[in-house]
């Protein structure tokens, strides 16, 4: 709760003085932020959070023109993941991909730069999910 709430609170509060018209926030929320995962009960509220303070702020500096959103990456080959990585057929268990695969670290870093891009300049308090299409 520290690091995810907190730390995202305390970083945005100290940004907000610096911020200028066309800025934009692009917090990272999980799919475990969206929808409630057993064995995940800290790390799910925690990224509840995440989502619901992404669109409270969206909110609150829309006006100034600042654009909020949150990635929600789904299951991703990281460290974290990594018990899931090595065993296929736990995700199988887990979590129905219809894309078939685990997603690549690299694949959410592209929907952040689109968040941050001027394609992206009428998407504010918006959660993209980045989960291959899982259920």
């Amino acid at each position: 709760m520290n690091t995810n709430v907190n730390g995202t609170f305390y970083i945005t509060r100290a940004s907000i003085p610096h911020l200028k018209p066309g800025s934009t926030i692009v917090n990272v929320s999980s799919t475990a932020g969206l929808t409630p995962a057993p064995n995940f009960g800290p790390y799910c509220p925690s990224k509840y959070a995440i989502t619901g303070f992404t669109k409270c702020m969206a909110m609150e500096l829309g006006p100034m023109g600042v654009r909020v959103n949150a990635v929600a990456p789904g299951f991703i080959n990281t460290p974290t993941n990594s018990k899931i990585v090595e065993q296929p057929e736990a995700v199988e268990e887990v979590v129905t991909i219809p894309l078939t695969r685990i997603g690549e670290p690299e694949e959410v870093p592209d929907v952040v730069a689109f968040l941050m891009s001027e394609e992206s300049k009428y998407v504010s308090g918006s959660v993209v999910e980045v989960h291959g299409g899982a259920l």
